[in-house]
């Protein structure tokens, strides 16, 4: 795994520096697919998209190393991360204009320079600030990349706090979307691109195209396994606009089922984890006062103790709540509560 990585490629300032290459070649900078869906992005000598993912490679790569408990590894990994995101903030990040731009060279900025950075975690540490103009540039983009790019913008968007925008994105029926696939193409799997003008020789079998399945899970309903065999979840549902939102995810436990109700009169966050299993469940109050709320839980003990509380983030106050046990948590606001 390490040999995969472009550590041949640093230069003094931590980031990657490589002839950007055709798309034909070993080694070329690949930011998107077709060409068409790329929003003109300026390729550079050092890319912006390129040292993103190494510095999700690099904090990858520590992980593992920790795990395997090789700490010198672990902690040279995590220099080269921490060196590589500072030098992209400092050297490629507008924060006034709130965007990333292509590379080093260039002042044009195309959706996947912000969108890449923050969806692999280049962004960690700036000010909120910072990251609630990222979001605005990115909310106000609309779907300019393709299939798979999309899957960046999402993760970008719910991150950033701007799940409003990553829904209508979701529910979208322009031709950039999957509303379309569905709806225009009448594909029954989704396709390698968004229409055959991008590609006339697309095909209509590309699991790359298949972000809003996880999207779904992973942010919409926003249930994370946190410890290993599904042992501990974390559940956190960014449902943007929707006032309406049920899911169910499966697990090596058993399924875990989110609710969400909510209009300007009252709201409700129901949440049942599996057996066997712990979690937190954290609801977005934004300008809310936790006062508002009532919490009932399956407790975490014997004593039936649940443990609130609240912090603030990108969103406003968040509530937390647990460690809950296998069971329902409920969150209400409203008509009495």
């Amino acid at each position: 795994m390490k040999d995969k990585n472009l550590t041949g490629f640093l230069g003094g300032d931590g980031l990657v520096h490589k002839r950007p290459g055709d798309s034909s070649d070993a080694l070329a900078d690949l930011v998107d697919w077709p060409a068409s869906n790329r929003d003109g992005y300026v390729f550079t000598e050092v890319n912006t998209v390129v040292n993103a993912f190494q510095y999700a490679a690099f904090t990858t790569l520590a992980r593992c190393a920790e795990v395997l408990h090789r700490k010198a590894d672990a902690r040279d990994f995590e220099a080269r991360a921490g060196k590589l995101a500072a030098a992209m903030r400092g050297t490629l990040l507008d924060r006034a204009a709130g965007r990333f731009a292509d590379g080093v060279g260039t002042t044009h900025s195309a959706q996947h320079a912000t969108a890449f950075p923050v969806a692999l975690g280049a962004d960690a540490g700036l000010p909120d600030d910072v990251r609630r103009r990222l979001g605005a540039t990115l909310a106000a983009g609309g779907m300019k990349m393709s299939v798979y790019g999309s899957q960046f913008l999402l993760d970008a968007l719910f991150l950033l706090g701007r799940s409003d925008a990553a829904v209508a994105l979701l529910t979208s029926s322009g031709t950039n979307s999957w509303l379309h696939m569905l709806d225009q193409l009448h594909a029954t799997i989704v396709t390698e691109v968004w229409d055959p003008a991008l590609k006339p020789n697309m095909t209509f079998s590309h699991a790359w195209a298949s972000a809003p399945a996880n999207a779904v899970a992973r942010h919409l309903l926003g249930v994370r396994a946190t410890a290993p065999g599904a042992s501990a979840f974390l559940v956190r549902p960014r449902t943007g606009g929707l006032s309406r939102v049920h899911g169910t995810v499966p697990s090596i436990r058993g399924p875990v089922s989110v609710t969400v109700r909510h209009d300007k009169d009252a709201h409700t966050t129901r949440v049942t984890l599996p057996p066997n299993s712990r979690g937190y469940v954290e609801v977005e109050l934004g300008a809310s006062h936790v006062r508002d709320y009532r919490v009932s839980a399956t407790p975490p003990d014997d004593r039936g103790r649940v443990r609130v509380t609240s912090h603030e983030d990108i969103t406003g106050t968040v509530l937390r709540v647990g460690p809950v046990g296998s069971g329902t948590t409920v969150v209400e606001r409203g008509r009495g509560h």
